[in-house]
């Protein structure tokens, strides 16, 4: 086997475990009806959803990575998402942030599914390589960027 061939069955093997995991994410199901804040001191998980409650009633929804500015407390990375969730046609007023308690919530988000691939696609390195990526994750997040929001419902037909 070349290294070509290896690095195409390498892909399918990932493509295959993304596959995988998504039934782990989807195994606790809420309705969807209610929000779902995790609560303080409950380990947040590498990648989630976030919520934004608009003023309306309705809300929106962000895909990011979850153990960036704090590996147990939700409150930073709400507050993060809240700040930043205004440069967006959320079509409507932001009043809170939840961290949703499973990525089931966001799921009929316009473009979950694309950037749950995205996000799927990356790898966070272990060891000492880790602390250096999430230094340099948490730097982008603050600027605004590795928030994926998951689009407008009321903008598409």
């Amino acid at each position: 086997m070349n290294a070509r061939d290896y690095k195409g069955l390498l892909k399918v093997a990932k493509f295959i475990h993304l596959l995988y995991t998504i039934s782990i994410f989807f195994r606790y199901f809420d309705s969807g009806s209610r929000f779902v804040d995790l609560p303080e001191g409950q380990p947040v998980e590498d990648i989630v959803a976030v919520a934004i409650e608009l003023k309306e009633g309705a809300r929106r929804f962000f895909l990011t990575w979850g153990r960036i500015q704090d590996p147990v407390s939700p409150g930073p990375l709400k507050q993060l998402v809240f700040k930043h969730c205004l440069s967006y046609d959320l079509g409507g007023t932001p009043v809170r942030a939840y961290l949703c308690g499973t990525l089931r919530e966001a799921v009929n988000a316009p473009y979950f599914f694309e950037y749950f691939f995205l996000i799927g696609q990356q790898t966070i390195p272990f060891g000492k390589k880790y602390k250096k990526w999430k230094k340099h994750m948490n730097k982008k997040m603050l600027e605004g960027k590795e928030l994926y929001y998951l689009g407008n419902p009321d903008r598409f037909p």
